[in-house]
């Protein structure tokens, strides 16, 4: 059964991948967005998935704010070191964190697309850039 978050408060954004700067915005979670088949249906959003092949529950992830990202903690929501799967339908990449708050190297989640294995990358926190 497919989980969302509702509303988040945000602690920080990334400008871009590679450079942070502090942001603070409400981030809202929509509820089931997924195809049959796993993968994602509605724009401008993160879709996280507990197994690989983007199986096992989902949640997705977007920014309540059309002017800036949002950090998400998945850690305050039960998500944190769950996440095995990713699927990014922004038109920018949104980045994932091995810790709270958007801290520590992070790694980038191309526009458009998804990763079907995290591997060992375990996700704590989340960057989504604003809605389109």
């Amino acid at each position: 059964m497919p989980k969302h978050f509702g509303k988040i408060a945000g602690a920080a954004a990334f400008a871009s991948v590679l450079a942070m700067g502090p942001v603070s915005g409400a981030v809202a979670a929509s509820g089931p967005e997924e195809g049959p088949d796993g993968t994602c249906s509605q724009s401008d959003t993160l879709c996280l998935f507990t197994g690989v092949g983007f199986t096992g529950e989902s949640t997705t992830i977007s920014s309540g704010s059309s002017s800036q990202g949002a950090c998400v903690s998945l850690a305050d929501h039960g998500w944190d070191g769950q996440v095995r799967s990713v699927i990014n339908t922004h038109s920018v990449n949104v980045a994932l964190f091995p810790n709270d708050n958007c801290v520590g190297g992070p790694s980038a989640v191309p526009a458009g697309t998804g990763i079907s294995d995290l591997g060992s990358f375990s996700v704590v926190s989340v960057w989504v850039p604003p809605r389109g």
